[in-house]
C-alpha cells in the first residue's frame, strides 16, 4: 500500500491536496487481445489533508544528536531512535517543540498518540519534494517494529523509514540494524 495525493481545487479558487491510502494488484490476464498486464489500484481510505514543508538543514544529524551516532544507538531504545529520525525532519522543516509533541501553525505530530493533525482532523506533512509522508498512519506501522529476525523485516525497516521521509545514511541504518538483531 502506498498514499496517493489528490490536488483539489475548490469552488473559491483555492488548491488543497489530499492523501489516499492505496492498494495495488496487478492483473495477469488482459481484458482484450495484446493489452498485456497492467496494475489496477483501489483507494483503501482516505489520510488527510497535505501540508508541504521544505527543510533547511542547520546541521547534520550527528550534530543534532550531540555526538557519536553509535553510541545514540547503544543509549537510546529502538522508538527514541525513530523519534529523533523524525524530530530531525520536522525541526529542520520548521516546527517547535514541547515535550513530544512538534507543531507548526495549526499542524501538530504527536509521539505519545503517534499522531499527526490539523484543527481535530487528520493530516499528513510532507517533508521535502523526494521522500515520503508523516502521517498517523506511517508512524503507527513503523513504531510497531521493535526487533527484527532477518532479511525481510530489515527491508520492511527501510521501507517504513522511507514512508515517513526520514533521511538515513547507509551506515546509520546498519548501525540501527545491528542493534534491532540482538
Amino acid at each position: 500500500m502506498f498514499i496517493r495525493v489528490k490536488r483539489v481545487i475548490k469552488k473559491n479558487g483555492k488548491k488543497y491536496e489530499y492523501a489516499y491510502l492505496v492498494s495495488s494488484k496487478w492483473r495477469k490476464r488482459a481484458k482484450k487481445k495484446g493489452m498485456g498486464r497492467w496494475p489496477e489500484h483501489k483507494y483503501q481510505k482516505h489520510v488527510g489533508r497535505v501540508y508541504r514543508f521544505e527543510p533547511d538543514y542547520f546541521c547534520n544529524f550527528e550534530e543534532f544528536i550531540g555526538g557519536d551516532f553509535n553510541l545514540f544507538i547503544i543509549n537510546n531504545q529502538v522508538s527514541e531512535i525513530y523519534k529523533k529520525f523524525i524530530e530531525y525532519e520536522l525541526i529542520n522543516s520548521g516546527f517547535k517543540k514541547n515535550g513530544d509533541l512538534y507543531y507548526n501553525e495549526n499542524i501538530f505530530v504527536d509521539f505519545n498518540k503517534l499522531m499527526v493533525h490539523c484543527n481535530g482532523k487528520e493530516a499528513v506533512v510532507k517533508i521535502n519534494k523526494e521522500r515520503g509522508y508523516i502521517c498517523s498512519l506511517y508512524l503507527e506501522e513503523l513504531f510497531k517494529i521493535e526487533k527484527l529476525n532477518g532479511r525481510v523485516e530489515g527491508m520492511e525497516l527501510m521501507k517504513r523509514l522511507k514512508q515517513v521521509g526520514a533521511k538515513i545514511e547507509p551506515e546509520m541504518f546498519y548501525s540501527l540494524v545491528k542493534k534491532m538483531l540482538n
